[in-house]
């Protein structure tokens, strides 16, 4: 799996988009596909999860009012249930079973980042490790077509 060339407002770190937190609206994103992520308390909200391989780029805001969250989205086989966790709960963000492709982290309540990839056709999942999040609904799954 290839990761994105022009990260828009992201750091690029061991291979992947990794957004940067920004408190102002990210800038328009160059031509691609483009899914908002709207992290909520305990729900997560996809713009769309018809997406096609190329280029996508993932804006993602945090709606809560009180809660830090990520987002997380990693290919896989796996369905979001049997991701492999730790002892703590928390997902294996670096198990051999999954590829983590976008890691936009620590968004506090108002905030927003973004991260710009190159996603192949397949099957990812989406979740937010924080706190068990990903346990009370914040996870979900999409498939990427050719």
């Amino acid at each position: 799996m290839k990761t994105g060339r022009r990260p828009i407002a992201a750091l690029i770190a061991a291979g992947q988009a990794r957004a940067a937190l920004a408190d102002a609206p990210p800038s328009a994103p160059e031509a691609g596909q483009v899914v908002r992520v709207t992290l909520v308390t305990f729900a997560t909200r996809l713009s769309t999860k018809a997406l096609h391989s190329g280029e996508v780029t993932s804006i993602v805001t945090n709606d809560a009012p009180d809660l830090t969250h990520e987002f997380f989205l990693v290919q896989t086989q796996l369905s979001p249930q049997d991701l492999p966790l730790d002892a703590e709960g928390r997902i294996e963000e670096e198990s051999p079973r999954i590829h983590k492709i976008v890691s936009i982290e620590d968004l506090q309540p108002g905030q927003q980042g973004q991260a710009t990839v190159h996603l192949d056709a397949g099957h990812y999942v989406y979740f937010c490790n924080i706190n068990f999040h990903h346990l009370v609904g914040m996870r979900g799954e999409l498939t990427v077509k050719p």
